[in-house]
């Protein structure tokens, strides 16, 4: 909660109705309103939500400080009613803070926790100064506990030491199958279990392969001894065009992915992307996390990459891209990553890009 309206209490779909008893109904005049006041000034601001109206005050700001998405290293499983949490990254503020495996989670600021999604987002933009306060159920006890975040940026953190989170799926249930898409020329082959299977999948990493490169079978090789190890699906995709990707392509990957997440059971906070060897695949792979912006949580590149003629724009909080390079230390980053901070990207330093530090890593993508 970094910035005056985060702090004053303001909520998505609230509407403005006044500012100093001066009324609003349309965008402009919000701007114009608070023109007339000056960083460190209060003003009162009168809004409407949930057909109730509310009355609040904000100091507003000279500027705003970047997006830092936050984390306090938990992993989550179940409806709103029955969330619970399934793993605990170690050393994390969970771990200190006392949660524990099975915990289920009720409230956190004294609000009650509606969906895994909106729980995410409520983490993710915490203010770093102030601790979160719990109430979980724990058997037949409801218990208070207080944890502070810490930045989802830095190097790739541990993953839970037990196995009850995802466990080990056996390897005669997994299988190479093929995904076709309606009037699309592109093929798609992917590692999986069978859908029928009991144990829940931990992500699916989709990888865009370089231009030319039609051995799919191939490709999948690679990434299966990984796959099973880290319970992650992995989806490889060929380019139409034999010598070249095209921007037409993103939505054939965002569909692609839309599928496989439906059919695998997983959500957009489970999958990532990458490319395969060749800079025409990464520079394809960031298009599609760019632009196709309900497919994918996190893009892994290579800092040789040159990045295409797309414009960046800041994280959406509400769809939040993180981006995971092989580097061990920020030294390392080549100069193009400089902007991705200033616009609240968070880059994970995975130091390899190898298939198990990379299935690790989507295994990290749905911690909260």
């Amino acid at each position: 909660m970094r910035s005056p309206a985060e702090k004053a209490g303001l909520q998505p779909n609230d509407r403005w109705l006044e500012i100093e008893d001066q009324p609003i109904s349309f965008q402009y005049q919000l701007k114009q309103i608070l023109g007339q006041f000056d960083a460190g000034d209060e003003i009162r601001m009168r809004i409407e939500r949930d057909d109730q109206e509310l009355e609040l005050s904000a100091t507003l700001a000279q500027t705003i400080p970047p997006l830092d998405l936050q984390s306090i290293g938990i992993y989550v499983r179940g409806d709103a009613e029955t969330l619970r949490i399934v793993g605990i990254q170690p050393d994390s503020p969970a771990a200190v803070g006392g949660l524990e495996l099975g915990d289920q989670l009720i409230t956190l600021q004294e609000l009650p926790i509606v969906s895994r999604r909106a729980l995410r987002q409520q983490i993710a933009l915490a203010d770093p100064e102030e601790k979160l306060r719990w109430k979980v159920r724990r058997g037949d006890r409801e218990i208070d506990l207080e944890t502070t975040v810490v930045s989802i940026a830095g190097n790739l953190r541990a993953l839970p030491d037990d196995d009850q989170m995802f466990p080990t799926i056996p390897a005669g249930q997994w299988q190479t199958a093929q995904l076709a898409l309606p009037d699309v020329a592109n093929q798609i082959r992917y590692y999986a279990p069978e859908t029928d299977g009991d144990a829940p999948l931990a992500g699916l990493l989709v990888v865009l392969l370089d231009p030319g490169d039609t051995e799919l079978e191939k490709a999948l090789e690679s990434w299966r001894s990984a796959a099973e190890k880290f319970s992650v699906a992995v989806a490889v995709i060929a380019s139409a065009d034999e010598k070249r990707w095209t921007p037409a392509e993103a939505d054939v990957v965002s569909r692609a992915a839309a599928q496989l997440a439906n059919r695998l059971q997983l959500d957009r906070s489970d999958c990532g992307l990458t490319g395969q060897s060749a800079a025409a695949s990464f520079a394809m792979a960031l298009v599609v996390a760019i632009t196709e912006t309900e497919a994918f949580s996190g893009i892994a590149v290579v800092t040789e990459l040159r990045p295409p003629a797309v414009r960046l724009k800041e994280n959406d909080v509400d769809l939040p891209l993180q981006f995971a390079l092989p580097v061990t230390e920020d030294d390392d980053l080549p100069s193009w990553a400089g902007v991705l901070p200033r616009l609240g990207y968070p880059i994970i330093r995975t130091g390899q890009r190898d298939p198990q530090t990379l299935l690790r890593w989507v295994r990290t993508l749905s911690r909260l």
